[in-house]
């Protein structure tokens, strides 16, 4: 699991980031980052990056916040190959 950002968010808020296919590998230092969104939970997440990135490769992670710090999934909650 990978700290992201210092936040003021409540533990157990999710916040979700479309990567470029090089996250796949676990790697998101080095991915571009296409989008950040919340979403009401992780099946809503995958259908709302998925409609907007369908015709490209992508990741998605999510990460739950924990003492305001935002920590990774260690598994991507999605990958899209075209």
């Amino acid at each position: 699991m990978r700290e992201v950002a210092k936040h003021n968010y409540q533990d157990g808020n999710r916040v979700y980031i479309v990567y470029d296919a090089r996250a796949a590998s676990g790697d998101t230092e080095n991915a571009a980052i296409f989008e950040s969104f919340d979403a009401p939970n992780d099946g809503k997440a995958r259908r709302e990056a998925f409609r907007m990135w369908r015709n490209q490769p992508y990741v998605l992670y999510g990460y739950t916040f924990k003492d305001g710090k935002a920590i990774e999934d260690d598994t991507p909650l999605k990958k899209h190959w075209c």
